[in-house]
């Protein structure tokens, strides 16, 4: 399995379209914070620091969350109809070890992007405006580490459905189109709950913005990260299921 995943990170990190999203995520969220600083964060407080800023970039990132979709889904039906997939299996690697190792690092990968554009906002507007000046009641290591740990499931709860799709295609256009189409549909989908005050708990962007609260007492946060783990295992199992039956292109 090492080897596995020593071979997934070498094919990441020879991707190009990894570095367009990286670079991409990293530009906007500098270029973006300063659009942040006097605007109200979803506590109604005005938001002065890179610690609410980033807590700000976070919550609204769900058109983030479309376009890095989308473009992880590419990169990830690629993966799968250039053959690597079954040169692993042939190589005489499990289907179980093939495909966790594929969703492992493609996860990792897909987070890291996607936490690029925040971490963007924080480090320029703590530079400009300092880190935190106590807009957020919780110390900033404790909420930094909090609302990471948790967006980093939710995160993985949104983009394990390309996973899926993944396994049930084995190819990039049809996966990037379907993952697209299911990370909007969810997106619209919370919109439209919370335009009626409901908040959609069950739906992973939601997840990410639930995180971003403060203070969230034990029982919200095992809720959040129940939800976030249940999805991400639903999706996932239902992806391995799919890849241990069907023939691999």
């Amino acid at each position: 399995m090492l080897a596995l995943i020593k071979m997934e990170f070498y094919q990441l990190v020879r991707n190009r379209l990894f570095y367009l999203m990286a670079g991409i995520s990293i530009v906007f969220g500098a270029l973006m914070s300063s659009g942040y600083i006097g605007d109200t964060n979803p506590f109604g407080v005005p938001m002065a620091d890179g610690l609410s800023v980033f807590g700000g970039m976070v919550y609204d990132s769900t058109m983030w969350l479309i376009v890095i979709g989308a473009m992880s889904a590419l990169m990830l039906g690629q993966s799968a109809s250039d053959k690597t997939l079954a040169l692993a299996v042939s190589a005489g690697h499990s289907r179980t070890s093939v495909y966790f190792c594929k969703a492992l690092v493609f996860l990792l990968a897909v987070n890291i992007v996607m936490f690029f554009y925040p971490f963007a906002g924080l480090i320029v507007t703590g530079a400009a405006q300092g880190f935190d000046k106590g807009i957020i009641a919780e110390p900033f290591a404790q909420y930094l580490l909090r609302v990471t740990g948790m967006v980093f499931l939710a995160n993985c709860a949104v983009f394990s459905v390309s996973i899926l799709l993944m396994a049930v295609f084995q190819d990039a256009a049809k996966t990037t189109a379907c993952a697209t189409l299911a990370i909007i549909l969810e997106s619209f989908g919370m919109i439209f709950f919370l335009s009626r005050r409901m908040p959609p708990l069950w739906l992973p962007p939601y997840m990410a913005r639930a995180a971003v609260f403060t203070p969230l007492s034990i029982s919200q946060v095992i809720l959040i990260l129940t939800a976030c783990l249940g999805f991400t295992a639903l999706l996932l199992g239902a992806g391995y299921f799919v890849f241990r039956k069907r023939e691999i292109k």
